[in-house]
C-alpha cells in the first residue's frame, strides 16, 4: 500500500496483572523505537488495536490506550477492531444468514464502540477510529480495512531519540 507498511503483531494482554505489564513495556519499547539507519523515523507508523467483542472488562484494552499507545503515536494512527461481533452476545442475536446483527445485539456493538471512544476522549481529549467486526464472518471487514487504510499514514513518523 505504501512504503511505510509494516505489521508486528504484539503480546496479547489480559493474561494478568504481571504478564499485561511486562507486554506494555515491549509495546512502549517498540512504539518508541527508531528505524535502523533513519534515526528520527519510528519503526511503528500506526497501530491496530484488537479486542474481543464479547469480553465485559475493556480495563485491559483501556490500559493498554491510556499507558502504553496514546502516549507514543499520534491519534490519528491508531485504530481499534473490535472483533468476533458475531459472538459478542455469546452468538445469539447475530443474523447468520444476512450476515449482520439483530437490533439488540448492534446497539450492544454500538455501545461498546462509544464507551471505547468516550473513554479515549475523556482521558486524552482525542478521538480514536473504533470497528467492530467479524473475521470469521466477514461482517464489516470491509469497513476495517477502510480504516486502517485511512489511518496509514503518507509519510515516516518522526520520532527524535
Amino acid at each position: 500500500l505504501n512504503d511505510w507498511f509494516r505489521l508486528w503483531d504484539t503480546p496479547g494482554v489480559g493474561d494478568g496483572v504481571e504478564k499485561d505489564v511486562e507486554h506494555s513495556k515491549k509495546i512502549i519499547k517498540k512504539l518508541t523505537e527508531n528505524v535502523e539507519n533513519f534515526p528520527d523515523n519510528g519503526f511503528i507508523d500506526m497501530v491496530l488495536v484488537v479486542t474481543e467483542a464479547g469480553v465485559r472488562d475493556i480495563g485491559s484494552v483501556m490500559y493498554l490506550l491510556d499507558n502504553c499507545i496514546i502516549p507514543n503515536i499520534e491519534h490519528n494512527r491508531i485504530v481499534v477492531g473490535i472483533n468476533q461481533a458475531d459472538f459478542a452476545m455469546k452468538g445469539k442475536n447475530f443474523d447468520y444468514n444476512n450476515n449482520r446483527p439483530n437490533e439488540e445485539l448492534y446497539r450492544f456493538l454500538e455501545e461498546k464502540k462509544d464507551s471505547i471512544k468516550r473513554r479515549v476522549r475523556e482521558n486524552h481529549k482525542v478521538d480514536v477510529e473504533v470497528v467492530y467486526y467479524s473475521a470469521e464472518t466477514g461482517y464489516n471487514v470491509d469497513k476495517l480495512i477502510d480504516k486502517v487504510v485511512e489511518a496509514l499514514p503518507k509519510n515516516r513518523r518522526v520520532i527524535y531519540s
